[in-house]
């Protein structure tokens, strides 16, 4: 799914693990409680998601645009945010252990 474009898609609670969206376009998707651990999520523009809840854990999120995207109690343990963009990102109760 690499270079795919959704704006305003329903991911709910899908099981996206391991998936490749690198140099893709998320922009208001819903991902609440979606689980995308060790996924590849490079460069996506995830500007307004909403994550909230979602397993994000060992993801590749390198220069992603998280920017106003809801994070709250979402797991980032272990995930690469080198060069992501979390401008006015909603992280409350966000699990960021050595990410």
């Amino acid at each position: 799914m690499a270079g795919s474009k959704f704006i305003d898609a329903n991911f709910t609670n899908a099981n996206l693990s391991r998936a490749n969206f690198d140099y893709g376009f998320l922009r208001q998707t819903i991902l609440e409680g979606v689980d995308l651990r060790e996924a590849h999520v490079a460069e996506v523009d995830l500007s307004g998601a909403n994550l909230k809840g979602a397993n994000l854990q060992n993801a590749f999120l390198l220069g992603a645009g998280l920017i106003e995207a809801n994070l709250e109690g979402a797991n980032l343990e272990r995930t690469n945010l080198v060069e992501a963009n979390l401008e006015g990102a909603y992280v409350r109760g966000s699990s960021i252990h050595e990410a």
